[in-house]
């Protein structure tokens, strides 16, 4: 089971301020040494395309906004769009069917959006 961003909290018991899961040992996990390194460049672009254009998108349209689409499936970019949404960081919004394939538009939770202020977005689609 995927552990959702929101569940995820500032620790109590760290003493460098870094976010983490705090286990009942209560050693704080430096996620900040462990994300660079495991976080895929793919999930990446995703957040990124969501975040210049405000809108909800497909991987067919995400595909086409990359620099080299033909580096990247739709397939590929569905399987990292269906594990953002299981952790909580985009959310489907809709579907429809396209040359008799269902088609399936993703936006970021507004939970994950924050204005320069700090304000968390409204709730978009």
């Amino acid at each position: 089971m995927a552990t959702r961003l929101d569940q995820i909290a500032p620790s109590p018991h760290g003493d460098d301020g870094q976010r983490g899961v705090v286990p009942p040992g209560g050693r704080n996990f430096k996620w900040d040494l462990l994300v660079p390194v495991v976080i895929h460049p793919v999930k990446v672009a995703i957040v990124e395309a969501m975040t210049r254009l405000e809108i909800p998108l497909s991987a067919v349209e995400i595909q086409r906004m990359l620099e080299d689409p033909d580096d990247t499936s739709t397939s590929l970019l569905s399987y990292h769009m269906r594990i953002l949404a299981k952790c909580g960081a985009i959310k489907r919004t809709g579907s429809r069917f396209v040359r008799g394939a269902e088609q399936t538009f993703y936006f970021l939770a507004p939970a994950m959006t924050a204005g320069t202020d700090g304000s968390v977005a409204d709730g978009r689609p």
